[in-house]
């Protein structure tokens, strides 16, 4: 498997997850690095090959390598980022999760059963 990258915006690209073959980076003039050989250069140095253990809706689950691997992005100044999708707080210090949601400790994110025996009176 290969990866195409911008070189325009490579020195932005970190924090990604990668398949556990994650193959080589090509780049439209030929040279071609296996992710350790990219990290080595300076590029992706928090980038992950391992499963980030997500659920189908992409929460991570427990044991997820994605809980406290992603930046803490609470200094940039933009209140929105300070929230997951779920409207979760991040933490204020430390590192946040990576991806869309925050794992909420205690367990992983699963929907309550739909109630039963309601009747309508």
């Amino acid at each position: 498997m290969f990866y195409l990258i911008s070189l325009i915006s490579v020195q932005d690209s970190g924090y990604n997850f990668n398949t556990p073959d994650p193959g080589r980076l090509v780049f439209g003039n030929g040279f071609a690095y296996s992710l350790a050989q990219w990290q080595a250069l300076g590029f992706d140095v928090n980038s992950k090959t391992t499963d980030p253990k997500f659920d189908a809706s992409y929460y991570p689950t427990t044991g997820s390598s994605a809980i406290g691997a992603g930046a803490n992005l609470s200094n940039v100044g933009i209140v929105g980022l300070n929230y997951d999708k779920d409207g979760n707080a991040r933490p204020a210090t430390g590192a946040w999760d990576i991806g869309a949601y925050e794992y909420v400790q205690g367990g992983d994110k699963t929907p309550p059963a739909p109630p039963t025996g309601l009747t309508v009176n």
